[in-house]
């Protein structure tokens, strides 16, 4: 029965229903291409952190500056990340600026024009009844601020998180339009993600389950996080 588990988990399903809670593992195989084996091994791995209370590993499951390396492309007007899963298009009033920040290899000021090449969101975003019950509070990080990020994350971990229907996931090349240009990222995500956590914090409300759904997005170059977010919606 385990190791039907296990492949349910790593394959490449469409999101069936689980006859029972899925519990999160650590260290599955992510494969090598951007599709759904990378995106079910990558949220396990969160959900593991999280059940963990490994803070720390799932902070370092979302990008910063030094996660990246830019270059410009033959085209001179053309910004691609080294693995190539980033691509820059911008506009005539932002060339200069983005050329200058890739040519001194501050990603920092790339990711501050164009957040969408490397940077990332969490939202953490309850339902009126979860919040009137004093589960969760609402967290909406983005601006990359790390500091929020762990206190949303401590928050979680104060649960034990589990899957109620098998994960599954898709890859693809989206585009993401801005004033100052177009960046194409190579990038998977969930397909109806959905959850439940139990644990000390809902006995001591007198509550046993809290189930909500997610959307999950990942850069397929570092498989690491581009959007996480939530949302529980029913406590009982």
């Amino acid at each position: 029965m385990a190791g039907v588990l296990l492949l349910l988990l790593e394959s490449c399903g469409n999101g069936s229903v689980a006859k029972a809670p899925i519990e999160p593992r650590a260290g599955l195989d992510p494969g090598r291409g951007c599709d759904s084996r990378l995106v079910v091994a990558k949220v396990n791995a969160l959900f593991a952190a999280l059940n963990g209370a490994d803070i720390d590993a799932a902070e370092k499951m979302f990008p910063g500056s030094a996660s990246w390396s830019f270059e410009v492309t033959n085209s001179t007007d053309v910004v691609e990340s080294t693995g190539k899963g980033i691509r820059i298009q911008p506009v005539a009033s932002a060339r200069s600026e983005l050329l200058g920040a890739v040519n001194s290899h501050d990603v920092a000021a790339m990711l501050h024009l164009f957040p969408a090449a490397g940077g990332w969101e969490f939202h953490l975003v309850p339902a009126d009844a979860v919040v009137h019950a004093g589960v969760l509070s609402t967290y909406d990080v983005d601006q990359m601020d790390r500091q929020r990020l762990r206190a949303a994350l401590a928050l979680l971990a104060r649960f034990h998180l589990t899957f109620t229907t098998v994960p599954a996931g898709r890859g693809s090349l989206v585009d993401h339009v801005s004033p100052k240009g177009t960046v194409w990222v190579h990038e998977a995500g969930t397909t109806g993600l959905a959850w439940q956590a139990t644990g000390p914090p809902l006995v001591a409300l007198g509550k046993h389950t809290l189930r909500g759904t997610g959307n999950i997005r990942l850069y397929c170059e570092t498989g690491l996080f581009s959007w996480v977010a939530l949302g529980p919606s029913v406590v009982d």
